[in-house]
Formats: structure tokens, sequence, C-alpha cells
């Protein structure tokens, strides 16, 4: 399609098919709607790693790595400035998102897509807590309802045997012979130290297993940073030579992208950053919401 929409004609057509409430197309920086457009062609991005509504750099930076997969995976050959376009300016993502319309038209695309079901495999759940804090949390429930319980029945004792002593000292003093001995009933000993020190005991482990995990996660945490910043300095690398390839006379007067060996070195390179198991889900985060 040759005919460029307008801008408000493009943020229409991007609501009516995703079923969003865009306001403009600066907004299409965060990345997000830019790969539901592509999964609504081919129906295969894993949405789950998506981050709707975000304005953190690294999950703006999560979701044009879920781009760039997928260009990679269908051998999309159009490069992605995402430095560029996650800083949400007009003219950048209107370029973009005009490219990303024809591309929309021109390519045969899955039937009958529910983008709202799509959307909502994205990342918009709660993080899940750890077995050993939901242990411990479990522990202390069990302990707060059974200390509940103990209190519960002696309180009850107490008001028996209250009640009984009440009504024998208020009986006359002289009885008849045949009338039976009322007997009050005494309260029922407290449970035993034993069990109350095994439930003590086993809270502190499970406080001591707790802090030693998190420990252990701070020291995965400083470790994820550290391998992540270093891949994200060799996708910058990568880009940049794609850019200059991209940019040079020679490319644009036609020369063949699929032949170039450096071409070939960088996109096998870009394979390998966005690559991942089969499965894999990564962890998500309960602030993100869709738009």
């Amino acid at each position: 399609m040759s005919a460029k929409p307008s801008r408000t004609a493009l943020v229409a057509w991007v609501n009516d098919i995703l079923q969003l409430n865009v306001a403009k197309v600066d907004d299409l920086g965060t990345g997000a709607v830019y790969c539901q457009l592509i999964d609504s062609i081919y129906g295969d991005l894993p949405m789950s790693r998506v981050k709707f509504g975000s304005k953190s750099a690294l999950d703006v930076e999560q979701n044009y790595k879920v781009l760039q997969q997928a260009f990679t995976k269908h051998r999309i050959n159009r490069n992605i400035d995402t430095a560029k376009l996650m800083k949400c300016r007009l003219q950048d993502n209107l370029d973009f998102a005009h490219w990303l319309y024809s591309y929309w038209h021109e390519t045969p695309r899955i039937p009958d897509y529910d983008p709202v079901l799509r959307r909502a495999s994205s990342a918009n759940n709660s993080l899940r807590s750890s077995a050993s804090s939901l242990k411990l949390r479990n522990s202390m429930t069990d302990l707060s309802r059974q200390n509940s319980r103990v209190d519960s029945v002696m309180s009850s004792r107490r008001d028996l045997s209250r009640k009984s002593m009440s009504n024998l000292s208020n009986s006359p003093s002289t009885s008849s012979p045949y009338q039976p001995k009322v007997t009050p009933s005494l309260p029922s000993r407290p449970p035993s130290s034993g069990l109350v020190a095994d439930l003590q005991n086993q809270i502190r482990d499970l406080e001591a297993d707790n802090e030693a995990i998190s420990a252990s996660v701070d020291v995965l945490i400083e470790e994820r940073e550290l391998y992540y910043n270093k891949l994200l300095d060799i996708e910058s690398l990568v880009n940049e030579h794609l850019n200059a390839i991209y940019s040079t006379e020679g490319h644009n007067a036609g020369m063949s992208l699929s032949t170039d060996p450096l071409v070939i070195l960088l996109r096998r390179v870009q394979e390998i950053l966005f690559s991942s198991p089969e499965g894999f889900q990564p962890q998500v985060r309960p602030e993100d919401e869709p738009f």
C-alpha cells in the first residue's frame, strides 16, 4: 500500500486491530504495540514477555528484544533503531509505524486473531512468592490458628468452671442424702510445653532458611545485572554495525544483505542474544498494566 495514513488514522487503525486505547503515535515507543501488531500477523510471539504500559527503560528494552527476536525468526529485513524509538519521539515512531502499517497489509495473517485473549497472557501476573517464604507464612498461620483454638477452649472451660462453682456456692448447706453431689469441672491442662517448643524451633529454622535464601538471591541479582549489562553492550555494538551497513551507499543501491558475510555474522549474534529455551517463561511484575 503506497498511501500513508495520517497520524489520527494510524492511531485509529492500531486501536481497531488490537482493541486498545492508544492516544497518540508517541505512545507506541514503548514497543509493546509493535510486538502485538507482529503477533497479529504470525501469532507466535511470546506475549508473556511483553510489558504493556510500563515506563521502565529495562521493560521497554525487553519489548524491543522480543520484537527483534520476531524479526530475526521471520527474516524481516528491517532495522529496529531501539535507541531512537524508545525515546517516544513522534517522527521516529511515525516512520516505523508507517512501515509496519504497510507490512501488516502486505503480509498474509493468521485468521481469527483475538488481541484481548493474546494480551491476557502478557506480563501482568503477580510475582510468585518463594517456596521458603510461603512455607514460613503457612507455618505461622497454622500456629496462630492452633493458639486461637487453645485460647477458645481454655476460655470455655474457665467459664464453665466459674458457673459450676457459683451454682455450688448458692446451693443449700444441707442437702438431701438422695440429692446427687455436684462436682465442679476443672479446666484441662494447657498444651504441653514440648509442642510449643517444637513449633518455635520450626519457626526459627524457617526464618534462618529464609535469610539464607534472601542472601543467595541478592548475589544472583548482582550477577544477573553484571551479565545483563554485558549483553546490552554486545547488542548495542551489533546494532551500530548493522545501522552502518544499512546506511551505506552500496546497500541503498541494491546490494543483497543476505549474502554479506558481516551481516550474516551479526544476524547470527542477534539470534543467539534473543533466543530462549522452549517453554521458557520469565518472571513478571505486578505493576505492569495494559493501556
